[in-house]
């Protein structure tokens, strides 16, 4: 019997020091493979993560609820939405109904990162924008342009903004990062100048992802990028099925504005009006005319298109139109009804422009991860539902519904708050003396 374990007892020990070193590679501890990107993609599922698990927020419904919070079930039915008198949306317990995968994608090689430069100390970002001559864009922007330069302020980062400027500063060097909001044409041959000096480029994408050949979309290719930065999940899941052509996909939403116009409080006696901000081309229409057609919506809503500088923004929201109380509603580019829970739509950037008015928000309804990312500060319904949610906030006083727009602006601030959508997204992680990829899920 001694004989028998004295030769177990090196294997015992042999197993342990592989448990070990596997168990260090995993936390990132181990220091063998230094300034190589480690990839830890999460999604290799059909939906995702096939172990990915939703992280509740330390939201609570109790101050923001339009009646008191139901007792504990046992069943632990979903808690219905104060204003759609709806579950809040949830995630799924099974896969949601998806396009099928095209096929499981293989596993993305590992990327190399160059160290910081010793001379100067940190990593630089710089933030690109083209624009239309009449420098629209830089409006319509603002809001993911101003995401991504608070967001990494917040992360110890001061980004160096370049609008319309299509040069490459003389203190770019290896390792730094280039991020590329929007669409332009110029961007894909100043992209891969960066890539060629060793820089890691994002492009920030700003376009409904519906096209059905979105995967082979040669201006996104991994030539050019490193990853693509997304604003809503129902877009960064298509990216993420699409067969290894593309680079890995993040998502990060624009956040919240800070120095924006607010709308001015609620008051009695004023003209109450429901406002989609921007075009109704686009199929909107249909979804209008369908809204307009309940005899309780129709005398308060209108559209406005017709603005297209901060300026103009700012003089709406503070200075035309008083003895207004304004609700915006959003409706989703090609919208169609009723969705029939197969809705993929991403919630758009528009999002943050409105939210950050401090204003209450109805939106169409929208990719599930989307609407849990927003659960408790907006709510959604289908566009036939929309006279029914409308109803019960105008069932509310005036003081109760100032009471439930305060809590939920409360809420946005703190979860778009654009540092922490950046640490949500392991952005933070990028910026590490040996930097990580790793993709988050649904925070």
């Amino acid at each position: 019997m001694e004989a028998a374990g004295y030769r177990i007892l090196p294997a015992v020990l042999l197993l342990m020091v592989l448990l070990s070193s596997t168990i260090d590679y995993y936390l990132g501890e181990s220091d063998a493979t230094p300034d190589i990107l480690v990839w830890e993609d999460e999604m290799d599922g059909p939906m995702g993560s096939s172990n990915s698990t939703v992280r509740k927020s330390n939201d609570t419904k109790s101050d923001g609820s339009l009646s008191p919070p139901p007792p504990p079930s046992p069943t632990k039915e979903p808690t219905p939405n104060p204003t759609t008198g709806k579950p809040t949306p949830a995630p799924p317990t099974g896969k949601p109904t998806m396009p099928p995968s095209p096929g499981p994608t293989p596993p993305p090689s590992p990327r190399l990162i160059a160290p910081v430069d010793p001379k100067k100390g940190k990593r630089y970002v710089y933030v690109y924008q083209g624009d239309w001559p009449n420098q629209a864009l830089l409006f319509m922007y603002k809001m993911l342009v101003q995401t991504v330069v608070d967001g990494f302020e917040g992360l110890g980062v001061t980004p160096v903004f370049m609008h319309v400027d299509y040069t490459i500063p003389n203190t770019t060097t290896a390792g730094d990062f280039v991020v590329w909001v929007g669409s332009d044409i110029k961007r894909s041959d100043l992209m891969i100048q960066f890539r060629q000096r060793g820089c890691y480029t994002i492009l920030y994408q700003t376009e409904l992802v519906n096209k059905p050949n979105h995967c082979t979309e040669p201006t996104w290719s991994k030539a050019i990028y490193n990853e693509i930065w997304d604003y809503g999940w129902g877009n960064v899941e298509l990216l993420r099925r699409c067969p290894g052509t593309l680079p890995p996909a993040r998502y990060v939403p624009a956040g919240y504005l800070k120095n924006w116009p607010k709308l001015p409080p609620y008051k009695e006696g004023n003209v109450e009006k429901i406002v989609f901000f921007g075009s109704l081309d686009y199929n909107r229409m249909q979804c209008w005319s369908r809204m307009l057609k309940a005899a309780n919506l129709q005398p308060k809503l209108t559209s406005v298109y017709n603005i297209w500088k901060l300026e103009q923004f700012v003089d709406y929201i503070e200075k035309k139109e008083e003895g207004v109380n304004r609700i915006w509603v959003n409706i989703h580019k090609w919208c169609k009804y009723p969705h029939h829970g197969n809705n993929s739509d991403a919630l758009e950037p528009r999002m943050s422009v409105l939210l950050s008015t401090k204003g209450l928000l109805i939106s169409d309804r929208s990719f599930w991860k989307d609407e849990f990312s927003y659960r408790d500060i907006l709510d959604f319904a289908e566009i036939d539902d929309m006279e029914k949610v409308f109803a019960r906030i105008y069932q509310l006083s005036i003081a109760d519904r100032q009471k439930l727009l305060d809590t939920r602006w409360e809420r946005y601030k703190q979860r778009f708050n654009p540092a922490q959508l950046l640490k949500n997204a392991n952005v933070h992680l990028l910026l590490e003396e040996n930097p990580r990829v790793v993709l988050a899920d649904v925070k």
